[in-house]
């Protein structure tokens, strides 16, 4: 039976309670109804409420249900986007990329994160492989930028390439790459002044690796597949030109081609310790931060040097202040409906 609590006296699909924002009273809309009616309808829902209103009487997975299909018929435009008071209540398994929802977890079947600007209302669509691109661009043009320097100040020192390639397209294993350079920072030792690698998609669908590393002068460095140290295949060793070498390749249309292996990491950057000044290490950290935080971090000159610190719960302390990010988390897009 319909209960009618106001005036609004309509249904939608399967029954559920749909909670006004501004009045906090429960009201009905109908199928009928059009996309304008519908608009007007949808705006007017606080959809957390209605969830936990529905909760106490039908109970979560009934709740859960219902409401979505009522979300998606208010916004019949964006049907694989589920939003995330949703999210909040699935199990991990039930979610469409099996991930947590909450952030760019390296899963084929989420597409991006939709966040918005509680400050200027505006919605952004994260998209979920060119985000990881663009940090791992960020990333590794620091990495050579903080190199750059001390290269300019250093003459005895020595760039080299490493291509590693696989066997089979189906070869790759998470911990291949790891476990090759940690076999070549001990052989190397402290010969080794830096490192950093990005993984790559070939047109035929396996992951391969390019790597640049730079060493002392002399520094004699083994032949990865005859060494055994790289045994999944193939490798190739050429002298680098420039520490920026690796940017080449970030820059590849088919690196947003195919689908990543799950849990594939796709760089990584390190500097010997003591090879350059604290703070242009400092100032390379900063490219791992959000930029609207990494802003906020420059704009206190007196504190460069000093260490940040993530809070439980969201949020950064820098400088003595409390900073919270001006985004919040809406929902995500799906491959597929």
């Amino acid at each position: 039976m319909m209960r009618n609590f106001n005036k609004y006296y309509l249904v939608i699909g399967p029954t559920g309670s749909l909670v006004d924002k501004d009045t906090g009273e429960i009201f009905f809309e109908v199928i009928e109804a059009s996309k304008e009616d519908l608009k007007r309808v949808r705006n007017k829902v606080d959809w957390q409420a209605s969830l936990n209103h529905d909760t106490e009487i039908y109970g979560e997975n009934t709740a859960l249900s219902n409401l979505l299909s009522l979300y998606h018929v208010c916004y019949w435009e964006y049907p694989n986007f589920t939003p995330g008071f949703a999210i909040r209540r699935f199990r991990k398994d039930q979610l469409p990329g099996g991930g947590s929802g909450r952030g760019l977890s390296n899963t084929n079947k989420v597409h991006g994160v939709v966040i918005r600007n509680v400050k200027t209302g505006e919605y952004i669509t994260i998209d979920k492989r060119e985000a990881r691109l663009s940090k791992m661009r960020k990333r590794v043009f620091s990495w050579a930028d903080t190199l750059k320097e001390y290269l300019e100040n250093v003459q005895k020192f020595r760039k080299v390439m490493i291509t590693l390639t696989y066997a089979g397209v189906e070869d790759w294993k998470p911990n291949h790459i790891r476990d090759y350079l940690k076999a070549l920072k001990r052989k190397l030792g402290k010969n080794l002044i830096a490192c950093a690698w990005v993984s790559e998609l070939q047109k035929r669908g396996a992951v391969h690796y390019h790597i640049i590393l730079v060493c002392k002068k002399g520094t004699r460095i083994p032949t990865p597949d005859k060494s055994e140290m790289w045994k999944h295949g193939m490798s190739k060793i050429e002298t680098a030109k420039t520490v920026f070498y690796l940017c080449s390749y970030l820059k590849k249309h088919y690196q947003k081609a195919g689908k990543f292996p799950k849990g594939m990491r796709m760089y990584s950057v390190w500097i010997s310790k003591g090879a350059v000044e604290a703070i242009a290490l400092w100032m390379m950290r900063l490219s791992t931060l959000p930029r609207w935080f990494a802003e906020k971090v420059l704009e206190f000159s007196d504190y460069k040097g000093e260490k940040w610190e993530r809070c439980k719960g969201g949020g950064w302390i820098f400088a003595g202040k409390f900073f919270r990010s001006p985004y919040v988390f809406m929902g995500i897009m799906s491959e597929s409906v």
